[in-house]
């Protein structure tokens, strides 16, 4: 668990998840600023309230964006962000408003401790998880795919991320596909050995003539969403007289698929029988430059069709919130109308709860199981 995007640690992962729990009085001071103040409730037991406000309560992460909201000018947006940032990241250090949790961020610290193994310093180096005692890819996951493999189900994974650790995540994912994750060993492999399918992640810029890439990265600007397999590399922003210019000295290594329709195509069709893993990164300048609002988020392309051929697509990330789709834009492929959040939300939308995944390693088979039952129920 890391935020390579803003930079973050784990431990600042673990501080920026419990200003979301913890809850507090807002005061004024004598000079008329602000301040949060702890209700001393403990966050990590059950019944916890997670954003909203109750009785006047409300969390340390919802008064920071009160305080420093999003903003049309980018250079206070900018602003405004550093600083929630800086603030969230060391909440429960001494002399910060969570101090009194720092047991708490202990705790879950604990919960992502390696497995015990008898892994070599070698061994681990391969999986790269020689330099630090927690886990990178949190165990929930794992535990998800070996459920998968044991009940014989058919599914293409696609990684998403508007970061640049796709090749770190590979680096572990690719070991645990082929049964040499020291933690988390399987009883087939999924590298495509002895008629198994090959679920790894192929990051390589060399690819066979007429050979499509696994990776890419998706660019959105106003007018264009296109996707361009071949490379992770995007423009810092978007031109949107030539949002493809950036591209046009690629073109003999990437590919590029454009419009909904296309794209969801390529997404939810191509790769079915094969059922290959995709390593995808977001195009953030788009979703920041618009206010961090859905319609501008990871694209998810979504046709009526899928279900008749029985298709069902399923999107889990934790910025996801509990009334808001946020970080993801679901469009139908035919016309690029939005999806209304109470359309999509528990069905294909699936909000993580990072403190969930982290104290329970059934988190993500949960989750699934909710997806799939309620998009067996539409069916009937």
């Amino acid at each position: 668990m890391h935020d390579p995007v803003q930079g973050k640690t784990l431990p600042h992962i673990l501080n920026d998840l419990l200003t979301e729990r913890a809850l507090g009085r807002v005061i004024y001071g004598p000079d008329g600023a602000r301040r949060w103040i702890w209700n001393g409730v403990k966050v990590l037991g059950d019944g916890a309230t997670c954003s909203v406000e109750v009785d006047g309560l409300l969390s340390y992460g919802a008064f920071l964006r009160a305080k420093f909201p999003l903003s049309g000018d980018p250079k206070i947006a900018k602003e405004n962000k550093h600083m929630r940032k800086i603030l969230r990241q060391d909440f429960t250090a001494e002399g910060n408003p969570g101090e009194g949790l720092a047991s708490e961020h202990e705790e879950l610290l604990q919960h992502l401790l390696l497995p015990h193994t008898e892994a070599s310093e070698a061994q681990l180096g391969e999986v790269g998880l020689n330099e630090s005692p927690y886990c990178f890819i949190v165990p929930a996951f794992f535990r998800l795919l070996q459920f998968l493999q044991e009940n014989e189900i058919r599914f293409n994974l696609i990684f998403r991320t508007y970061g640049d650790d796709l090749y770190r995540v590979a680096q572990e994912f690719n070991c645990f596909c082929e049964g040499r994750h020291p933690c988390f060993p399987l009883t087939r492999p999924m590298n495509g050995s002895n008629g198994s399918v090959d679920r790894r992640i192929h990051l390589t810029d060399s690819v066979t003539e007429g050979e499509m890439p696994r990776f890419g990265t998706f660019l959105r600007a106003d007018g264009t969403t296109a996707l361009i397999m071949g490379t992770f590399k995007q423009p810092k922003t978007a031109d949107d007289v030539n949002p493809l210019g950036f591209y046009a000295s690629m073109a003999e290594t990437v590919k590029i698929i454009r419009g909904l329709p296309d794209i969801h195509d390529f997404l939810a069709r191509r790769w079915r029988e094969s059922q290959v893993t995709l390593a995808l990164r977001d195009f953030y300048p788009y979703w920041f430059s618009n206010k961090e609002d859905a319609t501008a988020g990871k694209l998810m392309v979504v046709d009526p069709s899928d279900d008749v051929e029985g298709i069902h697509s399923m999107f889990f990330d934790d910025n996801i919130l509990p009334h808001d789709a946020h970080i993801v834009d679901a469009r139908l492929a035919h016309n690029s109308s939005a999806l209304a959040f109470d359309e999509t939300r528990e069905l294909q939308l699936m909000r993580v709860e990072p403190l969930g995944v982290i104290q329970s390693e059934t988190y993500f088979i949960d989750r699934f199981k909710t997806s799939l039952q309620r998009w067996t129920h539409k069916e009937k």
